[in-house]
């Protein structure tokens, strides 16, 4: 019989809710980025007089970029969101197993995600950075727009430009603190692996059914 350790167990929830978070962000990051290339592409359209002028044709360009842009946008959300739904399935075994106690359910639980991780982890490397690039502009969004209404180039009612400031700085913050805090946590697999008694022995058997 595979004995899960609690602690084991506990940094293993808390590990899987970190890598639902730093999904959510990314599927957050995706949807913006699609409707900022939609707004972006129409308003391009738009500026396009007919006839057909030289400056009309040099929108074009900016029109593909939109185009590119909301093309990019939308496979990341889909791909973030079918990595989710893998992930929340990997959830909802846990929460079976936790309820029922079942040790054994719950070891080979963080062998297949610990197999999971090794599959995706290019991807999640990416989502990552993605969710570090997004919470530097989330920060720098704050900085600039309280700077600006301080100044008297932006919102004129300090007690919205402070809203916005404690929102944006808050999800900046979060984006950053996310992926950090995740890979601390799963880069000590290897260790905790080999707390559970014969946890190796069943990743290796998980490893040897994917090759």
């Amino acid at each position: 019989m595979i004995i899960v350790l609690p602690n084991i167990s506990e940094k293993f929830r808390r590990e899987l809710k970190r890598l639902n978070a730093l999904l959510v962000i990314n599927i957050i990051v995706g949807a913006i980025g699609m409707g900022m290339s939609i707004s972006y592409g129409i308003l391009k359209v738009l500026a396009i007089k007919l006839p057909i002028t030289v400056d009309s044709v040099a929108l074009l360009p900016l029109v593909a970029l939109g185009v590119a842009g909301f093309a990019v946008s939308i496979r990341w959300l889909i791909s973030t969101v079918e990595t989710f739904s893998e992930v929340q399935e990997i959830n909802d075994e846990y929460d079976a197993a936790a309820k029922g106690r079942d040790g054994d359910s719950t070891t080979s639980l963080i062998v297949k995600s610990m197999s999971y991780y090794r599959a995706k982890l290019p991807s999640i490397r990416r989502m990552a950075w993605v969710s570090r690039i997004a919470g530097i502009c989330f920060i720098s969004l704050a900085i600039y727009g309280l700077a600006a209404s301080l100044l008297g180039f932006g919102e004129a009612n300090l007690m919205l430009a402070a809203a916005s400031f404690i929102l944006n700085l808050t999800i900046g913050a979060v984006a950053l603190y996310v992926p950090h805090s995740f890979f601390n946590l799963s880069t000590s697999w290897g260790f905790r692996l080999k707390e559970g008694a014969g946890a190796e022995a069943s990743l290796k058997k998980v490893l040897e059914g994917q090759a």
